[in-house]
C-alpha cells in the first residue's frame, strides 16, 4: 500500500538502500564495510568537531575517529583541515538538533484539567509553544466553548470566563516546534541545501568514510506522534495523498465519519486536526486555518491512520533524497543511528547504507540489550546492511577493554568510544580491528511480544538471539518451560527450552513425522518417535521446531494447567466459574486437545489466567479496569498484561493517578506490586496510595517482558475485610510518562511471571485465596 503511494505521490519509486559505492565501499554478506576491496571494521573514539581534540585523539594513536560537527557548518572548515593533517579515517556525525515542525500537539490525556468552572485559572510554562487551543467540554462530551490562547514569554496565562454549568473538562492542545518529531517538509527541506552548501564547500580528503545521522539529533523517534504539523508542505502532500486514495471529498467525508461538513474540495479537509487521542479528548476535528471544530464519528473514522501514513511516506521520500544527495557528493555510505522499530533507521526504503547504535552501559550484559534493536534490524535485511556502534558511552565500572570485548561478540562491525579522556584514548589505540566473519551471522529472532523468556544474547555457535517486529506469540507453558511461535520466511516455528536443566519431554502430534527440531545453529536433533508424538530431551537453551504452523506444547504442560484450572473449580467454584462460562471453554479445550494438542494446550492456560484474576490469593488488576483514571489514558501495548496499559504523562503539573478498587475477603498485610514502563531516573516518583498512606519510591524493577515493562515492589499495607480503593500515581517532569501496565496486591511472597497472573503457588498446598 504505501509503495504504491510512493509512485502516486512521487512519481517514481523509492530508492533502494545503496550497499556499494562506485569502486571504493560497500557493504559486504557479513554486515561490514569493505574500503577498496579490504575490510574496514574500525575502532575509535567520538569527539566534538574542534581542533583540540581531533589532535587529541592522534596524539594518542587513533586512527579511526567519529567527529561531531553542525549542520549549519560553523567549524567545518577548521575541523577537516584538522584530519587531513593528522592524516586519520573519520566519519561525521550530524550533531545539530534535526528541524522540528510548528505541530499541534493532541495528548488529551495529559493537557487537560478536571472539573474546571467559571473563573478557573491556569498559570504554567509551556517553553516551546507559541499558542494553545483551549477547549471546555461538559460531562456528555459535547463541546462548549473553544479558543486560541496565545503564551507570552513561554507562559500559558489563561482565566475561564465563559458562563459554565455544570461540571467541565478543559482540554488544551498547544502549537510547539518541540514535539520531537523531525520537520521532514520545509525544515528538511533547508536541512538539506544547507547541508549541501556545506559539502560543496567542503574538502574532505582521502579520509572521509561515512555520515551518520544525516537529518541532525532526534530527540525521540522519527515516527509519527500523537501530534500533526501545521506546515503548509505538509498540507499540500497530505491533500495528494488523500486524493489518491479516496478521489472525492464526499468520500473521504464519509470514510472520516465527518457530519455536516461542507468542504469544497480535499485541500479544505486535509487542513483538520483530530482532537482525541489515547482514548481521551474530544469526538471532533479542528480547522486551525478558519477556527472551525466538526464533529468525528471517532469509532469510524481512518482520519488518524490517514495522517500517520502520509507523515510515514513524507518522512522516508525526503530522507532518502537527503541520504542520496550526500552519498552521490562524497560518495562515502551514509548511517542513521537507531530510534525504535518505527524509526527512519528501522525502515529498508529511507535509503540508508546502515544502522548505528547509541549505548550508554554501565555493566556488561547492558551492551548486548541495548545493541539488540539495532542488530535485529540490520540483521533481518535481506540486502547487506552495516551495523556498528557508533556511540559508546562507558559508565560505573565497566571498561574499555571489556566493553570492546563485548561489542564484538553481539556482532557489532565498528566501534566509537565517545570519550576524550587520554588513558581511554590509548587503550582503544592499541585495540586491534574488529574480528568479524565475512558472512551474515547465523540469528535466531523472536517477537517482541515475547521478550522474556527470550533475552537477547550469543547462543552457543555464535548464533545471535534477537528481538524483532516479526508475527509471533508467546507461549503459556508454566513454570517448567518457556517457547514462543515466530513466523519464518518458509512457515511458523516454534522456539522452546526448558527452565530447569534438560528434561525429557513428550510432545503429542498427530503428524509427528513432519516434525523436525534443530539448534539454534541449525544441527538437526534426534527424536524418540511414540505413539501420537515424539520423546525428547528439551534442554535450557532454546531449540526450533519446524514443520507445524500450531504452537508445539510438551504434553505435561497441557496436563499441568488442565490439573489447576480443576483444583480452582473443586476448591472455589463460585470465585473462578462465576457464571459457569469457564466450565463450558475447559470442555472445548479437554476436547480440542485430540485435534490440536498446541491450540488447546493455550487454550487452557488462557482459561486458567482469567481464573487467577478472580480467585488468586492475590489481588490483580490491569490497567484496563481502573475505576478512575486522572491525566492518563489508554493506549495499546503489545506484550503488556491486556494489550492496554494507562499512558500517565501529567502535563500541566499534578499528579497522573489510576484509582482501583479492591475487595479483601482476609485481613492482614498486602504487598503492593505495580507492573509499568518508567523513563529511567524517574522510578522514585512511581507511587501508591491507600487512604493517607503513600508507597514508595520503588525498588529497583525485576521480572522485565515486553517492551520496556518491569515489576516495582512499593511496600506493603495492612488492610482489614471489606472494599478498598488503591491508587497508583505518578509525577512527572516535561516529558516523562509511565505505562502502568498491572497493579497486584498479595498477601504472602509475590513471585512476579511477566505479563501472566503467577500459578506456582498452587504448586504447594491449596489455600483459600484471601482477595478477589
Amino acid at each position: 500500500m504505501i509503495a504504491a503511494l510512493f509512485l502516486a505521490i512521487a512519481g517514481s519509486a523509492p530508492a533502494t538502500p545503496q550497499t556499494a559505492s562506485s569502486g571504493l565501499w560497500k557493504v559486504n554478506d557479513g554486515h561490514a564495510l569493505e574500503w577498496e576491496g579490504r575490510p574496514y571494521r574500525p575502532v575509535g573514539v567520538r569527539v566534538p568537531g574542534t581542533v583540540e581534540a581531533i589532535q587529541g585523539t592522534h596524539e594518542a594513536g587513533i586512527t579511526d575517529i567519529m567527529i561531531e560537527l553542525p549542520a549549519d557548518g560553523r567549524g567545518w572548515s577548521e575541523a577537516l583541515d584538522a584530519v587531513r593533517n593528522t592524516g586519520q579515517r573519520y566519519w561525521i556525525a550530524v550533531d545539530s538538533l534535526a528541524p522540528m515542525p510548528e505541530s499541534v500537539t493532541i495528548e488529551p490525556d495529559s493537557y487537560r484539567i478536571e472539573n474546571a468552572r467559571t473563573g478557573t485559572v491556569i498559570s504554567t510554562p509551556m517553553p516551546g509553544v507559541t499558542r494553545v487551543l483551549i477547549v471546555l467540554a461538559g460531562a456528555d462530551g459535547r463541546r462548549t466553548h473553544s479558543e486560541v490562547v496565545p503564551t507570552t514569554g513561554g507562559r500559558l496565562e489563561y482565566k475561564v470566563t465563559h458562563p459554565l454549568g455544570g461540571t467541565h473538562v478543559l482540554l488544551a492542545y498547544p502549537v510547539t516546534r518541540t514535539s520531537g518529531q523531525p520537520d521532514f517538509y520545509e525544515g528538511l527541506d533547508a536541512h538539506r541545501d544547507q547541508m549541501l552548501l556545506n559539502v560543496k564547500q567542503s574538502q574532505f580528503g582521502p579520509g572521509l568514510r561515512g555520515w551518520v545521522n544525516p537529518l541532525g539529533r532526534i530527540p525521540s523517534t522519527s515516527a509519527p506522534k500523537n501530534s500533526v504539523p501545521l506546515s503548509p508542505l505538509f498540507r499540500t502532500e497530505f491533500a495528494a495523498y488523500l486524493r489518491n486514495k479516496y478521489g472525492a471529498v464526499s468520500t473521504l467525508v464519509r470514510s472520516w465519519g465527518i457530519g455536516a461538513a461542507n468542504f469544497r474540495d480535499i485541500n479544505e479537509a486535509a487542513r483538520l486536526v483530530p482532537l482525541w487521542s489515547n482514548g481521551k479528548g474530544l469526538d471532533a476535528a479542528w480547522d486551525p486555518e478558519t477556527n472551525t471544530v466538526f464533529n468525528v464519528n471517532v469509532r469510524a473514522t481512518t482520519l488518524w491512520n490517514d495522517l500517520r501514513e502520509a507523515q510515514t511516506i513524507a518522512g522516508v521520500r525526503r530522507t532518502t533524497r537527503l541520504t542520496d544527495a550526500l552519498r552521490k557528493e562524497t560518495g562515502v555510505p551514509v548511517m542513521q543511528e537507531w530510534d525504535g522499530w518505527d524509526g527512519l533507521a528501522a525502515r529498508p526504503e529511507a535509503g540508508l547504507d546502515g544502522v548505528g547504535a547509541s549505548l550508554n552501559a554501565a555493566r556488561e550484559f547492558e551492551i548486548i540489550n541495548e545493541m539488540a534493536g539495532p542488530l535485529g534490524t540490520a540483521f533481518r535485511r535481506t540486502a547487506p546492511t552495516w551495523m556498528g556502534v557508533t556511540d559508546l558511552r562507558l559508565s560505573g565500572e565497566l571498561t574499555v577493554d571489556d566493553a570492546l570485548d563485548r561489542v564484538a561478540q553481539a556482532g557489532s562491525k565498528a566501534v566509537f568510544v565517545r570519550s576524550q579522556d587520554p588513558e581511554v584514548g590509548r587503550r582503544v589505540a592499541a585495540t586491534e580491528p574488529l574480528s568479524t566473519p565475512l558472512t551474515a551471522p547465523k540469528t535466531l529472532f523472536f517477537p517482541l511480544d515475547a521478550r522474556d523468556p527470550a533475552q537477547p544474547m550469543v547462543l552457543p555457535g555464535n548464533v545471535l538471539w534477537l528481538p524483532a517486529p516479526v508475527a509471533g506469540d508467546r507461549l503459556r507453558m508454566g513454570g517448567t518451560y518457556e517457547g514462543y511461535t515466530v513466523q519464518e520466511q518458509d512457515g511458523i516455528a516454534t522456539v522452546l527450552w526448558s527452565l530447569a536443566a534438560d528434561t525429557t519431554v513428550r510432545i503429542v502430534h498427530d503428524q509427528a513425522d513432519a516434525l523436525k527440531f534443530y539448534t539454534p545453529e541449525g544441527t538437526p536433533i534426534e527424536v524418540k518417535k511414540v505413539r501420537r508424538g515424539v520423546e525428547m530431551v528439551l534442554p535450557s537453551l532454546p531449540i526450533i521446531v519446524r514443520g507445524s504452523n500450531d504452537p508445539i506444547i510438551p504434553a505435561d504442560a497441557f496436563e499441568n494447567a488442565a490439573l489447576k484450572v480443576n483444583t480452582l473449580l473443586t476448591a472455589v467454584p463460585t470465585l473462578a466459574d462465576p457464571d459457569g462460562r469457564e466450565q463450558v471453554e475447559v470442555t472445548a479445550a479437554l476436547s480440542g486437545w485430540e485435534r490440536n494438542p498446541g491450540r488447546a494446550s493455550q487454550a487452557m492456560w488462557t482459561i486458567l489466567d482469567r481464573m487467577l484474576t478472580r480467585s488468586a490469593p492475590y489481588l490483580w488488576r490491569s490497567a484496563d479496569s481502573a475505576n478512575a483514571a486522572q491525566l492518563a489514558g489508554l493506549v495499546t501495548r503489545t506484550g503488556s498484561s491486556s494489550k492496554q496499559v494507562l499512558r500517565m504523562a501529567p502535563r500541566f503539573g499534578g499528579m497522573a493517578e489510576a484509582q482501583f478498587k479492591v475487595t479483601t475477603r482476609i485481613p492482614g498485610n498486602h504487598e503492593v506490586w505495580v507492573a509499568a514502563s518508567v523513563p529511567s531516573g524517574a522510578v522514585h516518583r512511581l507511587a501508591a496510595q491507600y487512604g493517607e498512606i503513600v508507597l514508595g519510591p520503588a525498588e529497583t524493577g525485576i521480572s522485565g517482558y515486553g517492551q520496556g515493562f518491569a515489576w516495582y515492589k512499593l511496600g506493603s499495607i495492612n488492610l482489614i475485610e471489606g472494599d478498598h480503593q488503591v491508587k497508583v500515581q505518578f509525577s512527572a517532569n516535561p516529558g516523562e510518562e509511565v505505562l502502568l501496565d498491572t497493579l497486584v496486591l498479595a498477601p504472602m511472597n509475590f513471585r512476579p511471571d511477566g505479563p501472566r497472573p503467577p500459578s506456582e503457588w498452587m504448586d504447594g498446598a491449596m489455600k483459600a485465596p484471601a482477595t478477589r
